[in-house]
């Protein structure tokens, strides 16, 4: 039995094509069945953005494990910079037995543009959400 192993991952990476779009829209059109585009508020491009990612975890007693991280979104200010978007962080506690995992996660992302410029965030992501659950793994071997 071992008393305690920390576990991190660092990982950074280059967002080669995205985008979300914010819909102006009344609750009533999430069924609309029309031929025309829904108006957009506003779309955010995040092509060629850049992000890091840390991620650490604790494993006590062979059983228990406790965790977290960090995500940065940086989106592009022109060819040679990029500006903090977005901070996403996660919190991971449970307990495993073989292949069986019982766990609790906890997400909130929070734009970071707001903090820097003290202003309402036209393109900010903000959200937090749980989940609580029991996942299963395994794997199947392939012939050889």
């Amino acid at each position: 039995m071992t008393w305690i192993v920390f576990l991190f991952a660092l990982e950074i990476g280059l967002v080669p094509q995205g985008m979300f779009l914010l819909y102006d829209r009344e609750p009533a059109e999430y069924t609309y069945t029309g031929s025309e585009q829904l108006p957009t508020i506003e779309d955010l491009d995040f092509s060629y953005s850049i992000y890091t990612d840390f991620q650490f975890e604790a494993i006590i007693l062979d059983y228990i494990f406790i965790g977290g991280g960090i995500r940065c979104t940086m989106l592009p200010t022109n060819n040679y910079t990029w500006d903090p978007h977005s901070l996403t962080y996660n919190f991971s506690f449970g307990g495993r037995l073989g292949p069986v995992e019982l766990f609790w996660h906890h997400y909130c992302t929070h734009p970071q543009m707001t903090y820097m410029y003290d202003y309402y965030p036209l393109d900010g992501w903000e959200g937090v959400y749980d989940e609580i659950g029991l996942k299963i793994e395994g794997k199947l071997q392939g012939v050889k």
